[in-house]
């Protein structure tokens, strides 16, 4: 992207937003350098002349052009998602994608649903990009929050956890699109179930991770394996149990590699398990800091009896900061807005003392 590309992209956030005219956006304007920048490649001009399709601002309302502008931008972000690589928009693209979602009337459920998909793609790929990245991104954590509140208001969503039943051709298709290959290991369990557990093959690109969303489970995140429990089925096919089963694809239940069938799987049902970590609870504070500090979240675990209004210290490398608990919230580890690792904890809490 050249720097004329951003330049341009910078004059269409200001004259969008209205950064020079009290908040009265400036559309004309705005149209003319987002299109010039989202020519080039700049993804927040992508998403921002989305916006305007989407509610007609200077140009004729069209949802047909707005999804095209989308699901350009998902194609091309997603492969770099499930490589783990987070410096792209691919939080507000899929937020936007699912907010287009919400508007059809057209097979209302199912478009609810998938709505939540991306809603859960949007807070993952985005608390993963807080780890390395400096964009203005609390607002837009709070957006994804509330607009994954409101799919679940509906009631046509309606998650399932610790355990859900799943189509495992559906959380691997991204891979199989690009050509990754997979190793699938057997077990048989005393019960009679059977434990699959599939990771990705050698010289997948160095790729070891798998990025697995379960909407039925509200669970989005990346495995180093992927296991699933068959129950009351089985499992036939031309292979030897004690040896991993590569394969390609997923047909229904039939495993492909090279499009030759080499496992399936008859009758049962196939259970996936939220990660025992995504279902941790955690106590959050929010701290207003002293001296202009800004406001800034912080981990809580232990304080149960914290009080909105109490003092918060926070000692970091011999530094102390201290400020007002303004917010107290529980989240599970898989809504919290930043990986737990990159949060700082509270070390004291009490009542500021009257002098």
């Amino acid at each position: 992207i050249t720097g004329e590309a951003q330049y341009a992209a910078g004059l269409g956030y200001i004259y969008y937003h209205g950064k020079t005219s009290d908040g009265k956006p400036d559309y004309d304007r705005a149209f003319k350098y987002l299109s010039i920048s989202a020519a080039s490649g700049v993804q927040i001009s992508r998403c921002l002349l989305s916006d305007m399709f989407l509610s007609g601002h200077t140009v004729i309302k069209n949802r047909r052009i707005t999804s095209n502008i989308l699901l350009g931008l998902y194609e091309k972000q997603i492969r770099k998602i499930f490589r783990g690589k987070f410096d792209n928009r691919f939080p507000e693209t899929t937020l936007r994608m699912g907010n287009l979602l919400m508007l059809s009337e057209i097979d209302r459920d199912n478009s609810v649903n998938a709505a939540f998909v991306f809603y859960l793609y949007a807070r993952f790929a985005l608390r993963m990009r807080r780890q390395y990245y400096f964009y203005d991104d609390e607002k837009l954590a709070e957006t994804i929050d509330s607009a994954i509140n409101d799919t679940l208001a509906t009631g046509m969503v309606v998650p399932r956890f610790p355990e859900t039943e799943v189509q495992i051709g559906n959380i691997l298709d991204v891979y199989f699109a690009e050509k990754y290959r997979f190793l699938a290991k057997i077990r048989k369990l005393e019960n009679g179930d059977i434990r699959l557990t599939f990771r990705l093959a050698p010289n997948s690109d160095g790729i070891k991770n798998i990025f697995v969303c379960v909407s039925d489970a509200a669970y989005c995140g990346f495995m180093n394996k992927l296991t699933v429990t068959l129950k009351g089925g089985e499992i036939a096919g031309p292979f030897d149990i004690s040896k991993e089963i590569e394969f390609d694809d997923i047909s229904r239940r039939t495993f492909l590699l090279d499009k030759v069938p080499v496992m399936k799987l008859i009758g049962g049902r196939i259970i996936f398990r939220k990660p025992a970590e995504a279902m941790r609870k955690h106590k959050i504070m929010l701290v207003k800091l002293e001296n202009n500090g800004g406001t800034k979240e912080y981990l809580a675990d232990g304080f149960d009896d914290a009080k909105i209004g109490m003092e918060a210290t926070i000692e970091k490398n011999m530094h102390r900061k201290k400020g007002e608990v303004i917010s107290i919230f529980d989240r599970y580890e898989d809504e919290l807005h930043f990986p737990i690792d990159s949060y700082d904890s509270i070390t004291e809490c009490d009542y500021p003392l009257p002098f």
